[in-house]
């Protein structure tokens, strides 16, 4: 495993980012419903992800929070989550994301981060 140290003292760094979905669930503080974008996962922490997508939030301007959703080995993981940052990356933009995330989502992530590091080898 590949582990940065950020503010959380564990925070888990995907050598080919982790292919996912999210949602567009609040804009500007009213709720929205958006269709499903493509993602990558760079890394991922139990309070937070740094992602990569093709779409512009323009987060100068707006409060943008998604639902993020993507499978790391077997499980698949639904995390609601706001966007701290943006910084634009050729034609994509690199965002960083705080998750809300509960003791029990916390526990799964770590069974498959470790079940995932297995695999990679």
């Amino acid at each position: 495993m590949q582990y940065s140290r950020r503010e959380e003292p564990f925070r888990y760094t995907f050598a080919e980012p982790l292919l996912g979905e999210f949602q567009v669930i609040r804009a500007n503080g009213m709720d929205v419903e958006s269709r499903y974008g493509l993602l990558k996962i760079m890394d991922l922490s139990f309070h937070g992800a740094k992602i990569r997508t093709g779409l512009n939030f323009r987060t100068k301007r707006n409060k943008v929070e998604l639902m993020l959703h993507f499978r790391i080995v077997s499980q698949l993981f639904t995390i609601p989550g706001h966007i701290v940052y943006q910084i634009p990356d050729g034609a994509e933009f690199i965002y960083g994301l705080h998750l809300n995330t509960d003791h029990a989502t916390r526990e799964l992530l770590t069974q498959e981060l470790k079940a995932y590091a297995r695999l990679i080898g």
